[in-house]
């Protein structure tokens, strides 16, 4: 939805940039929770061991990634929500 938002800003509203920063936050916060959960395995945990521990090792790691990026992309929506009526504005006046 983002992306088709910034592509086609003929159809953008504020409304729908404030939704995706509720969504965005939201989908932290669960992100949040599950690596809370899954972080509490340790080292005795059995399927930790071979390929599978590879996996779980790499998922980890693109989930502590992914959170990094949707604080990004929160402050990136916040600032178009507050901004977006100046954005429209120039738009206005380049066309």
């Amino acid at each position: 939805m983002a992306i088709f938002l910034f592509v086609n800003d003929e159809f953008a509203k504020q409304s729908y940039f404030r939704l995706l920063l509720l969504t965005t936050v939201a989908s932290l916060l669960m992100d949040g929770a599950w690596l809370g959960m899954r972080s509490r395995g340790g080292k005795d945990d059995q399927d930790a061991n071979g390929l599978e521990g590879s996996v779980m090792l790499f998922s980890l790691w693109m989930a502590y990634i992914s959170l990094i990026l949707k604080v990004v992309m929160i402050a990136v929506f916040w600032r178009t929500s507050l901004d977006f009526a100046d954005i429209r504005e120039q738009r206005n006046l380049l066309l």
